[in-house]
């Protein structure tokens, strides 16, 4: 699917694909960024010193990048799951036993994708911040938009979590999976943070110099 196919179909009246396989694929491209400004720096001269660090974030960034795009789907089918588990019959006990206990396990995992995808989030924006710190100096800003990317990212998944917490009957793994949740999102904070002071800062702050 080309990424205007996916945008169209994004915006009909379809829910699926929706929020959480847009933060997926944000988080993606966030991770991408971080392994693309590793890359070029890698190939340029003088940076043979910082080869090992940059051969790390590159492959780090690689692998983020392919468990973020396979959330993407993922995420539309676990809710997908979810659609259908809700529409099972209830005329009986036994069937409402049945619906109950699907809807259930749909949850479980309409949370568990988004809570994926949150937890990658921080290390994405951490990578990208590195990238910037010790990658090709004109590659700062893609690093930055990595890092603003994985935000989004982390903040789209963990709104994901939250809005179907409530649907989880056991309450006792809900607030285990809403705690793994605020960990993640509190680490995705803090590492955006410094992306914001580090590179954007950064950047503004040599805007005002002559080249």
């Amino acid at each position: 699917m080309t990424v205007r196919a996916f945008a169209d179909e994004l915006s009909t009246d379809s829910p699926a694909p929706g929020g959480g396989s847009v933060a997926a694929l944000a988080g993606a491209l966030g991770a991408a960024l971080a392994a693309m400004v590793a890359n070029l720096s890698h190939a340029k001269k003088g940076f043979e010193s910082r080869h090992a660090d940059l051969e790390r974030i590159a492959l780090r960034g690689q692998a983020l990048k392919d468990t973020l795009l396979a959330a993407v789907d993922a995420d539309t089918t676990a809710f997908d799951r979810l659609l259908e588990a809700m529409r099972l019959p209830k005329a009986t006990p036994a069937e409402q036993a049945a619906r109950e206990a699907a809807i259930a396990a749909a949850t479980v995992a309409a949370i568990e994708v988004p809570l994926g995808v949150l937890e990658a989030c921080p290390e994405t924006v951490e990578l990208c911040v590195e990238a910037g710190a010790i990658g090709l100096q004109a590659s700062r800003s893609d690093a930055g938009t990595g890092a603003q990317l994985a935000r989004a990212a982390a903040a789209g998944a963990y709104q994901n979590v939250c809005i179907n917490l409530p649907g989880l009957p056991d309450r006792t793994q809900a607030a285990a999976l809403l705690q793994r949740a605020d960990a993640a999102w509190a680490r995705a904070v803090a590492a955006h943070w410094k992306a914001e002071e580090e590179i954007l800062g950064g950047l503004r702050k040599a805007a005002e110099k002559p080249a």
